[in-house]
């Protein structure tokens, strides 16, 4: 049995076909920094690990390298307000 196991690397296509969602609705997830970790090398196509995508859908959501360097909110901002929104129509307060 080989020592060096490399990680299992897949096409969005596929990733996309793992997780229940079509190609272009993880292009999107990528272009708004959502969804499972990926690689996009310079030049060349993104690509994901497998472990990611099993991590991904075992937990939910998995912070990137970015939200973690910008210090995203857990909720961005339009979905926050919403919340609150909710939460004071649903405790009588008529704001």
């Amino acid at each position: 049995m080989p020592t060096d196991v490399r990680p299992v690397k897949i096409t969005c296509t596929e990733a996309a076909r793992l997780i229940g969602v079509s190609p272009r609705t993880l292009e999107a997830w990528r272009r708004n920094r959502r969804g499972p970790e990926y690689f996009h090398p310079r030049p060349g196509r993104p690509f994901y690990l497998l472990s990611d995508i099993d991590r991904w859908l075992a937990g939910g959501r998995v912070e990137t390298f970015y939200s973690k360097a910008r210090g995203t909110p857990r909720y961005p901002a339009a979905i926050s307000e919403t919340i609150t929104s909710s939460n004071s129509l649903a405790e009588g307060n008529d704001e």
